[in-house]
């Protein structure tokens, strides 16, 4: 579960947000307190997770309920969201500059609170906001979060810098869980949309959340589709992930009909309709893998291990390219393979140690290996 709904009434503050840990920045954050929506609006940007929350507070006094009920209703949002904490490391850090400021963060998800607050902030106030309320938010996030949080300043003279880096330095997403799961196997990998790298690269991911049209439309603009079909056609593997792995296919269904790259046969319909009545989509949670065939990709992977999903649509069409199959009221297409082209329904790099051997697999292909 990466998604949760928080609402938190007292007497001072009334709040309700939702928080999906699997979005891509987007926020609608309205508290009442401009410089605390400020800050908010670049967390869920840089975290790479969406996020809708009111607040109606008593601002007419100060800001301090406002502000620590805001902490405290989002510490409850991730820990939901984070559910069992599966598929995710445990411990994260990062040293993030911003002209002067320079801020170490470093969190432990350990399920204890506890939170050291080592900012020196050279003014009382940034515009109208009290600068001592950034440790009130963050003591109110990590008391519900149940996580360890360090938050040091080795440098800095702006106030304001210095409480939004301390915001900016973390970020949950895709890309940057796709980071994080390679760094932990020890693989080198660079975030790029520039052809010459992606030219040089030995391997090719393509991750993807969102609406099949707008990623289509998105990854078209960038030009890059010649360079992918160039490297697909010179034997490079290349792994799809969760939309990524729907754009491989000839064309979707989603919300009309969209055309794919047509790497490999097939179509992506909607798994309503197919999976029984009652069943919530999309499709969100743990599965076990039923594996079809001894493909490379899944050598590591045990019948039955479970991964890491969210969709509302599937592969159809495409029995061929299946290598392995998830249940959920009917058999979905979890993963695909022809050749050097290979997608993953699922997320690798939210699945725990499953997710890291798949991605170790993948990481020793080498280009013609198999075509």
């Amino acid at each position: 579960m990466r998604t949760a709904t928080v609402t938190r009434t007292t007497a001072e503050t009334d709040i309700a947000l939702t928080l999906d840990l699997d979005g891509s920045g987007r926020s609608v954050i309205d508290t009442g307190v401009g410089f605390l929506d400020h800050m908010l609006t670049l967390f869920a940007s840089h975290g790479r997770f969406d996020l809708t929350l009111t607040c109606k507070g008593d601002t007419q006094v100060d800001d301090h309920h406002t502000v620590e009920d805001v902490g405290i209703a989002l510490g409850t949002a991730f820990r939901q969201a984070l559910g069992d904490k599966r598929g995710i490391r445990r411990y994260g850090d990062t040293v993030l500059p911003m002209d002067e400021t320079l801020i170490l963060s470093a969190v432990d998800f350990s399920g204890r609170a506890f939170l050291d607050y080592a900012l020196t902030l050279p003014t009382q106030k940034v515009g109208t906001f009290d600068t001592e309320l950034g440790e009130e938010f963050w003591w109110g996030f990590v008391r519900r979060a149940e996580c360890a949080l360090h938050i040091r300043q080795l440098a800095g003279r702006n106030s304001h810098h210095i409480l939004e880096v301390a915001i900016i330095d973390y970020g949950v997403g895709n890309l940057f869980s796709l980071r994080s799961s390679l760094d932990a196997i020890g693989e080198a990998a660079e975030v790029t949309a520039d052809p010459a790298r992606i030219e040089a690269a030995d391997r090719l991911l393509l991750p993807g959340v969102g609406a099949f049209a707008d990623a289509a439309a998105k990854l078209r603009a960038t030009g890059l589709v010649p360079v992918l079909r160039d490297r697909v056609a010179a034997g490079v593997p290349l792994l799809g992930i969760c939309l990524g792995m729907q754009l491989l296919f000839e064309k979707s269904f989603e919300y009309g009909e969209h055309e794919g790259l047509g790497f490999l046969p097939g179509v992506v319909r909607p798994i309503a309709g197919v999976i029984p009545a009652g069943l919530k989509i999309p499709h969100m949670g743990w599965n076990p893998l039923n594996k079809r065939g001894d493909h490379p990709l899944l050598a590591d992977v045990r019948e039955g291990e479970c991964v890491y999903f969210v969709h509302s649509y599937y592969a159809a069409e495409c029995e061929d390219s299946v290598i392995a199959t998830a249940e959920y009221g009917a058999p979905l297409t979890a993963a695909v393979a022809r050749g050097n082209v290979m997608g993953c329904q699922f997320h690798p790099e939210k699945s725990g140690e499953v997710g890291l051997r798949i991605l170790r697999a993948f990481c020793r292909m080498k280009a013609g290996s198999l075509c």
